[in-house]
């Protein structure tokens, strides 16, 4: 876990972190959003995108909670600096629309491209997977695949599995610049597909335990009838709210209503 210490001077960032123990300072040439709107958000990403055996950074940022989020944008942003060799990391693209979901991953491929994974929630199990590879030439980052995969649970394991349900290559003169992907544009009629969840059900056996965690059991039940308002899903169990004489939360096997 890496922490962050963030100041302006002489318009340079200088971001120092905690890495295994160690101290260490980056200093970014630009930034290229309003730090009075905006906070860094999550680890720094460390790993060669452009070939030159340095490690580069992919820096997160996202909006303050009493920003407005501006039209076509996701609240949720991801800038590519470059390692100049001398502790200072150059500022070349930024992408304010492609990490839309709630849950999202960055991963190296190799030195010339990674991958950025948004994962739905709720009701939306699938998994939205966008390639990018480097130009050297154009000193750009486009993509060049996107993959849709149906994630879900084999019975009896914890493990996620996945299956393949779209796929698309972009050849050189249809890739897409990194700061012009959009999340809605690639996926949304996909998204727009995934039904809404349905927030109230009846439990449908004799007694349904409450646990307090997901395979923490408590000796509360409801009986069969009773509404239950869902909130969340977690492998086989729903996160509930029940509305009686006292409000009862906690969550159930998603078995007792289905």
């Amino acid at each position: 876990m890496k922490t962050y210490f963030i100041s302006l001077a002489f318009y340079l960032t200088i971001i120092s972190f905690n890495s295994q123990g160690q101290n260490k300072t980056m200093i970014l040439d630009s930034i290229p959003v309003d730090l009075r709107k905006v906070d860094f958000d999550r680890d720094t990403l460390f790993f060669d995108v452009n070939s030159d055996n340095l490690k580069d950074i992919l820096v997160m940022f996202i909006y303050k909670n009493n920003v407005p989020i501006p039209d076509g944008e996701s609240g949720q942003m991801l800038a590519i600096y470059l390692n100049s060799g001398n502790g200072v990391f150059r500022f070349m693209e930024i992408n304010k629309s492609l990490l839309w979901l709630i849950h999202n991953e960055v991963k190296q491929i190799d030195n010339k491209s990674f991958l950025v994974i948004n994962e739905g929630g709720g009701q939306d199990w699938n998994r939205y997977y966008c390639y990018f590879l480097v130009d050297e030439k154009a000193k750009n980052w486009f993509l060049y695949k996107t993959e849709v995969y149906k994630a879900y649970y084999k019975t009896g394991e914890d493990k996620e599995s996945k299956t393949l349900i779209s796929k698309k290559e972009f050849d050189k003169d249809t890739r897409i610049p990194f700061n012009q992907v959009s999340f809605d544009s690639l996926f949304g009629e996909l998204r727009a597909a995934v039904p809404e969840p349905e927030y109230y059900e009846r439990i449908l056996v004799n007694k349904s335990y409450i646990y307090k965690e997901p395979n923490v059991k408590t000796k509360i039940y409801l009986i069969k009838g009773d509404e239950v308002k869902i909130v969340k899903e977690e492998n086989d169990f729903l996160k509930i709210f029940y509305y009686g004489k006292k409000t009862i939360e906690g969550w159930i096997q998603k078995s007792d209503v289905e």
